[in-house]
Parts: structure tokens; sequence; C-alpha cells
């Protein structure tokens, strides 16, 4: 029953798990990255959109800061 095979087969599957696990770790790295940056991103142009709604802007520059944190990205 057993010919030796079933030794292969298990180090097959330990390697594969190990390595799902560790792509599956950077994947929820970087997308935490990703996400956190986003974020940041979101809260300056809402506190460029209150200060526009405070007058604390003209709309030029609101469109000017507005083009520049969408490069920034």
């Amino acid at each position: 029953m057993l010919d030796g095979t079933g030794s292969g087969w298990t180090w097959l599957g330990t390697w594969l798990v190990f390595l799902l696990l560790i792509g599956g770790g950077r994947y929820l790295l970087f997308r935490g990255i990703l996400e956190t940056s986003e974020r940041e991103s979101d809260t300056a142009l809402e506190e460029l959109r209150l200060a526009l709604a405070r007058r604390e802007l003209r709309s030029e520059e609101f469109e000017e800061r507005r083009k520049r944190l969408q490069v920034g990205e």
C-alpha cells in the first residue's frame, strides 16, 4: 500500500500551503498599504473641500490643489 509516493505528495502539499500563506500575507500587506494611502488622500481632499466651503480658498485655487493631490496619488 505504501509505495513511497505518498511522501512526495506530502512535501508537495506542504510547499504549496507554505507558498499560499506567503502569497496571501503579501497580498494583505500591500492591500493594507494601498488602502492607507487612499484614506490619507481622501482626508486631504475632504479638508480641501471644507476649506472651499468655508470660503478660505477660491475655486481656482481649489482646482489647482485638487489636481496636485490627484497627481500625487
